[in-house]
């Protein structure tokens, strides 16, 4: 199978870049989850997602570049007092702008990586 492709996911909680990018340079998307979760609960802080995104994106591979809440209980939406699915563009997506992204860049991110890696 062609490496753009598949994607590599769950690699929302490196602390640091260096695996993940190694994951990137075979070609492969690289699916950085767990957008939200709260470093309570064992997650890294959400600025620190937010720079491994980013520096993947300044490491040439923002075209490969997928990102997920992980919302699989119902205890993460609102109405049970969860951060609800509009954080990711209430929360998330600010901190990559002040870490550096253009709005092109998110909208990579968020709109034409999902559409070409899903598309057949």
């Amino acid at each position: 199978m062609r490496p753009d492709r598949i994607v590599i996911g769950h690699l929302g909680e490196r602390r640091g870049i260096a695996d993940v990018l190694a994951v990137a340079r075979t070609g492969v998307y690289v699916q950085i989850d767990h957008v939200g979760r709260a470093p309570q609960s064992g997650c890294q802080p959400e600025w620190q997602r937010a720079r491994n995104v980013v520096a993947l994106a300044r490491a040439g591979h923002l075209g490969q570049i997928l990102v997920s809440m992980d919302i699989c209980a119902n205890s993460l939406l609102h109405w049970n007092g969860g951060h609800g699915y509009d954080y990711l563009l209430r929360t998330f997506v600010p901190l990559l702008h002040e870490e550096g992204l253009t709005e092109a860049d998110v909208r990579t991110i968020l709109v034409d990586n999902p559409r070409r890696v899903l598309s057949w």
